[in-house]
């Protein structure tokens, strides 16, 4: 007998809780992980941003490394952060010190990879206007959680568009920068249909094909196995403990 997928709309305030559980992806509810914006960042050298530094069990979903900003030396407090909500984009964290009565601030965002989004109920600081979600000011980071979405981030370490299809259905989602996509749940139920493992073909836009990403639909689309269509020429590596994967060429690994 084959199996049917159930899906519930539910209202945004049904879709979140504090505790940790989140929407229902199907018949089955999955406790997301939640995470934070570090409370604050320590820089040891002035004009040196790879100085500054941040404690936080959660770091490996950050990148300090945001380009084109001054420092000086000293703890800049957590002051607000920013998200997409329900859509793809990066989260940022904002610090700020107070210096001889002068205001320095400092910002970082996620890794494109971590894939995060604002977790919003009642109990948090997140205010939601349309796809954006900001938290309200002076609130402490412990009240501005973040979730990991359902989702398959696809890095582009190659000279082609990359187009995902499942059962030959375009399913991709655009994200701010151009050469990465992403296929997010509700795209890939329109190819996937009511299969738990779904195979996600990773082709060009000219009809090319890298490999495929094969993906549990009952578990966040968690990534259960990749096969590679030229060994040889492209490697489809999934990136570290996250939820995503690089696509490169072979002599671009170094």
């Amino acid at each position: 007998m084959k199996k049917t997928r159930l899906i519930v709309i539910l209202t945004a305030a049904s879709l979140f809780s504090f505790s940790g559980f989140s929407y229902s992806n199907n018949t089955v509810t999955i406790k997301d992980k939640l995470l934070y914006c570090p409370s604050e960042i320590v820089c040891s050298e002035t004009s040196q941003i790879q100085s500054c530094k941040f404690d936080s069990e959660f770091s490996e979903y950050w990148d300090l490394n945001t380009p084109f900003q001054q420092n000086i030396k000293g703890t800049y407090a957590f002051s607000g952060t920013y998200s997409r909500f329900h859509q793809s984009g990066l989260a940022t964290c904002s610090y700020s010190m107070t210096y001889l009565g002068y205001q320095y601030g400092l910002y970082f965002y996620s890794k494109y990879e971590a894939n995060l989004e604002a977790y919003y109920d009642k109990s948090t600081a997140w205010v939601i206007k349309d796809s954006a979600a900001s938290c309200k000011i002076n609130s402490p980071s412990s009240l501005c959680p973040f979730k990991q979405r359902s989702a398959l981030p696809i890095r582009n370490n190659t000279s082609s568009i990359i187009v995902a299809r499942a059962n030959k259905i375009p399913i991709t989602e655009l994200t701010p920068k151009p050469e990465n996509v992403e296929v997010i749940y509700d795209n890939a139920l329109a190819g996937c249909g009511n299969s738990q493992l779904c195979k996600i073909d990773i082709t060009t836009d000219k009809g090319g094909v890298f490999g495929a990403v094969t993906v549990d639909m009952d578990n966040k689309m968690k990534i259960v196995k990749i096969d590679v269509v030229r060994p040889s020429e492209v490697i489809i590596n999934q990136i570290g403990s996250f939820n995503a994967v690089d696509v490169k060429y072979i002599n671009l690994q170094n």
